[in-house]
């Protein structure tokens, strides 16, 4: 990607329809890939990180982002 405005709006676009609970999302280009993984999975680890402080739910596995971002377990 050329433009950084661009990575910026297409990292907000997939932590967005994560956050609201998609469980599928189009980056685009293959390209975009590196990017869109990463804000994917940082918005994935967001979720299961307040679901397990609001609700006591935890991710059922042990390679979730959540736990391979921040290391918990």
């Amino acid at each position: 990607m050329s433009d950084p405005r661009i990575g910026l709006a297409q990292a907000t676009a997939q932590s967005m329809s994560i956050a609201f609970g998609a469980d599928f999302t189009v980056y685009g280009p293959i390209s975009y890939s590196k990017e869109a993984y990463l804000s994917a999975a940082l918005a994935d680890a967001y979720v299961a990180y307040f679901m397990m402080q609001e609700y006591g739910i935890r991710p059922k596995v042990k390679k979730h982002p959540l736990f391979r971002i921040w290391e918990l377990e």
